[in-house]
């Protein structure tokens, strides 16, 4: 069996390339799959993009080392007020990478991003179920500003 030396893998941010694909698609399918057994997973809309946002505006993933392990995608939006917000549509990284910082480096760099756009805010979205996303968020600072509630009519 052959071993690599994993001891200088570093966890880093960088924009998507063309040869990534599988490995964002990979990272999405995780995430998408955790979210559709959550309560309002079925709602939840699939990672490409908010409405008046470009989801290509940013497109980065998050490495250990050369592995594509996490993804992002965020766009910009002026808002009621003319304030510019980005919005985060999708942000996520494989369950076995988690812990080590690789969201909070793909976070950090969308924040800055969003700065050097003139955003003056940044918007992203958690399932009411889905605890450990609505914790993330709350530890880099964000905070619900809205929840959306939902009835049946059938």
């Amino acid at each position: 069996m052959t071993s690599t030396d994993t001891s200088d893998w570093t966890v880093g941010v960088r924009p998507e390339r063309p040869e990534d694909v599988g490995a964002v698609e990979r990272v999405r399918d995780e995430v998408l799959r955790t979210l559709a057994g959550l309560r309002g997973g079925e709602a939840h809309p699939a990672p490409a993009g908010e409405p008046g946002v470009t989801a290509a505006d940013l497109s980065l993933v998050g490495t250990i080392g050369p592995v594509v392990v996490g993804a992002l995608r965020a766009g910009t939006t002026v808002d009621g007020s003319g304030a510019t917000i980005c919005t985060i549509s999708f942000i996520g990284v494989e369950p076995a990478a988690r812990g080590v910082g690789v969201g909070r480096a793909l976070l950090t760099s969308a924040c800055d991003w969003a700065r050097g756009q003139g955003a003056s805010a940044v918007d992203s979205s958690a399932l009411p179920g889905d605890r450990s996303t609505k914790n993330f968020f709350e530890a880099h600072g964000m905070v619900a500003r809205l929840i959306v509630v939902r009835s049946s009519l059938a």
